[in-house]
């Protein structure tokens, strides 16, 4: 998620401060061991850096 935030606040022109936040508990957990991922599923071919390229001028 850091690197989701830091690429839109660059494409923003943007600075702001970012501190880090942990999820508790299970929740937590599974999204750190990436529990929230489906790796088999198809994707495309579009980057978030390509989104974001289209969507802030």
């Amino acid at each position: 998620m850091a690197d989701l935030t830091r690429g839109y606040l660059q494409a923003r022109g943007k600075r702001r401060p970012m501190l880090p936040v942990r999820v508790p508990g299970g929740p937590g957990r599974a999204y750190r061991a990436g529990d929230n991922l489906d790796l088999d599923a198809d994707k495309g071919t579009r980057s978030w850096e390509d989104f974001l390229s289209e969507r802030v001028r």
